[in-house]
């Protein structure tokens, strides 16, 4: 808590699977994309809270494509689907077709790093029916929809990244 109070920038905690937590801190933020690193140069790339770009995994995400959604306009348990297209380098692998389905959950007390807040659960199940991968991603946003905490599945190679925001990024 001392480091992450001391360092000026923003910053979050990642896990990816059963690993110890890392502290990864803002790089760079350009478009509405966000760009993290970690001590050991894993990076990641947000966009809206949802990680669109990996480096440094052994199977990396090199390219999300998907459509604009205006998560301000869910209604509570009401879903809706769309397809997202998956590329990655190591095996290298275009397009990988998902579909992604979203529903908004009710709000929930959630416990994060340095407090607790009130926050909207947004599941989102991705599937592929070819290769038999189905997940639950999930997404704790505020009322801007801002995404707090997540647990995200980015590929059939890799297990969760858990994510949690500790200091939030300037607007």
């Amino acid at each position: 808590k001392d480091l992450i109070d001391k360092i000026p920038y923003a910053s979050s905690l990642i896990s990816i699977g059963k690993g110890k937590n890392a502290l990864m801190i803002l790089e760079s933020s350009l478009n509405g994309e966000h760009t993290w690193v970690t001590q050991d140069g894993v990076y990641i790339v947000t966009r809206d809270g949802k990680i669109i770009k990996t480096a440094g995994l052994k199977n990396n995400l090199i390219d999300f494509v998907t459509p604009s959604i205006n998560y301000k306009n869910l209604k509570k348990n009401e879903s809706f689907s769309y397809f997202t297209y998956l590329s990655y380098d190591k095996p290298s692998l275009s397009n990988l077709k998902l579909r992604s389905t979203i529903t908004l959950r009710d709000k929930e007390t959630v416990s994060l790093f340095m407090q607790e807040k009130e926050l909207f659960l947004i599941e989102e199940r991705i599937e592929n029916v070819y290769l038999g991968w189905s997940e639950l991603n999930k997404y704790w946003v505020d009322e801007d929809f801002y995404v707090w905490k997540s647990i995200q599945h980015t590929s059939p190679k890799l297990p969760p990244f858990y994510i949690e925001i500790t200091k939030k990024p300037a607007e």
